[in-house]
């Protein structure tokens, strides 16, 4: 190679190495303006996080899933103060498109270059209730750039949002814990008009729910959650459709326990060889007015002490209320081992916060009271219902408290059916999905909903079904009622209530702002 080409090849670097250090400089130089945005799209997401967590925390302020309009407002002002505060405004903004009574909409803030907006409900949400929501977005639409200004770009929109809501678990007013298969449904009503109205709580299966002609009634603020909604038959049996909610993992049973049974052998005066072994001298007793009131004049009435019934009315196994008899079972628990069938008027817990009653049988015996004239348990007088019953060692029978809940929130336990642990996972709560588990067995809890029915507290027969059958009228019910699989039919209207307890949601962020989704905005 000769010295002329190599100064030739020397001349020809020197100009595209400049080209190169020009090029490497102006990415630099637009490098620091995009770690400029991203920096301030960090902060602008770390104050609307704050914002919309401190907005929805009054969505909640009543303890109930209920949303009123001063509260959607509170959660407003409450998600302005934060803004103003950490985007340092000289106020607070209230007049116009700033007003915290309605949805605030790029809301200018003063002394600041930041377009804010509040909106409850939330438009987007992935893991959340909408109604139980706050979007807040955080904007600046004409953020400086100074390297960017090379290329003729001087500033740039840059906005940040955020969704926070109150979530709530499971309060369920209805439970079918039966997994799914290929046979049977884990709710299923039958009958022209029968209906199911839920005022207050939540239906679950983990199944699906089937109307072949009945129709469920669901207060707005709750949800029927399933596991599956693959049908085979029939139709999902809610409307409008936002009213269900699909579930990734089986709800599990709430493994409520029962009373504890005295043994024979250490305790045999708890044991009855039959029903008049177990009566006692109802005059010796003061019985609850109500009881009085609906004993007609001639009518004579059995009372029942508390404890194991081995036989019913003579050799039979069952234990049986006649028609026209009233049967009034003083506080306590009752294990009846060969099953119950009232046909008459029974009565227990009757009396207002005093200890009620709970009605027990072995797992495979049935609690036939479809046809009862009369069945009145634990409602009180009234003015309030019952406590929960009591065991032989004076052990309340009543459901664990909630953590979901405020305070002691327990539930009295009416109906105890013991559950069949070869149908649940190892670890006692998952169901199982095995075809001999409960939906080819006869019901455990057999009820009529007639006007002369009154019940609160729980059913609980987490391995057989539960059937209602209805008659003309309505039917309520305070309670829960959880069973394998659950039946309606009949013609009539059950109306159920978990009572309103004061529920503290979850608060927190939800994932329609994570970079996981399409980010909001």
């Amino acid at each position: 190679m000769t010295p002329q080409s190599t100064r030739s090849e020397s001349g020809q670097v020197l100009p595209i190495t400049a080209l190169f250090m020009g090029v490497l400089l102006l990415f630099s130089a637009l490098a620091v303006d995009v770690t400029g945005v991203l920096s301030a799209e960090r902060f602008y997401t770390t104050t609307a996080d704050a914002a919309a967590l401190a907005g929805a925390q009054d969505l909640q302020k009543g303890k109930t899933r209920e949303v009123t309009p001063d509260e959607r407002t509170r959660a407003r002002e409450h998600a302005m103060h934060v803004l103003v505060k950490e985007l340092g405004a000289s106020g607070t903004p209230v007049t116009g498109n700033c007003n915290p009574a309605n949805d605030v909409v790029d809301c200018s803030l003063p002394s600041t270059p930041y377009l804010v907006s509040i909106r409850t409900p939330s438009p987007e949400c992935v893991d959340c209730d909408n109604d139980r929501a706050v979007k807040v977005t955080v904007r600046h639409p004409d953020f400086d750039l100074s390297f960017a200004r090379l290329v003729g770009q001087s500033n740039w929109n840059v906005e940040s949002s955020a969704v926070a809501g109150i979530q709530y678990t499971g309060k369920y007013a209805l439970l079918a814990l039966k997994p799914q298969t290929n046979y049977d449904t884990g709710i299923v009503l039958n009958g022209s008009g029968t209906v199911v109205q839920v005022d207050s709580g939540d239906i679950g299966t983990n199944t699906h729910l089937v109307e072949s002609s009945g129709n469920v009634v669901l207060d707005p603020d709750y949800k029927l959650r399933h596991y599956n909604d693959t049908m085979k038959n029939g139709k999902l049996g809610y409307s409008p459709a936002n009213m269900g909610e699909d579930l990734d993992v089986l709800i599990d049973d709430p493994n409520y326990g029962g009373p504890a049974w005295p043994v024979k052998s250490v305790n045999p005066t708890l044991y009855y060889a039959d029903r008049e072994a177990g009566e006692v001298d109802c005059g010796s007793l003061t019985l609850p007015t109500t009881v009085n009131d609906l004993v007609d004049a001639g009518e004579t009435v059995v009372c029942l002490n508390p404890g194991v019934y081995e036989q019913g009315n003579g050799q039979d196994k069952t234990f049986k209320v006649g028609s026209g008899e009233h049967a009034y079972l003083t506080p306590g628990a009752y294990l009846f081992e060969g099953g119950i069938t009232n046909r008459g008027h029974l009565y227990g817990g009757l009396t207002a916060s005093a200890p009620g009653v709970v009605l027990s049988t072995p797992q495979d015996k049935e609690m036939d009271l479809e046809s009862s004239e009369t069945l009145l348990l634990n409602v009180g007088d009234g003015t309030a219902p019952a406590a929960p019953a009591q065991d032989y060692l004076g052990n309340e029978v009543k459901t664990p408290d909630d953590p979901a809940l405020d305070g002691d929130q327990s539930l009295v336990i009416t109906f105890h059916v013991p559950k069949d642990l070869a149908c649940f996972e190892s670890d006692g709560v998952t169901p199982r999905d095995d075809k001999s588990c409960g939906a080819e067995k006869n019901a455990a809890v057999k009820l009529a909903g007639t006007s002369e029915m009154g019940i609160y507290g729980v059913i609980y027969s987490p391995t057989r079904r539960v059937s209602i059958r209805g008659n003309s009228g309505v039917t309520a019910i305070d309670g829960q009622i959880i069973g394998w699989t659950l039946e309606w039919s009949g013609g009539s209207t059950l109306k159920l209530n978990y009572p309103e307890f004061e529920q503290i949601g979850i608060l927190r962020l939800d994932a329609a702002c994570t970079a996981a989704f399409t980010p909001c905005s």
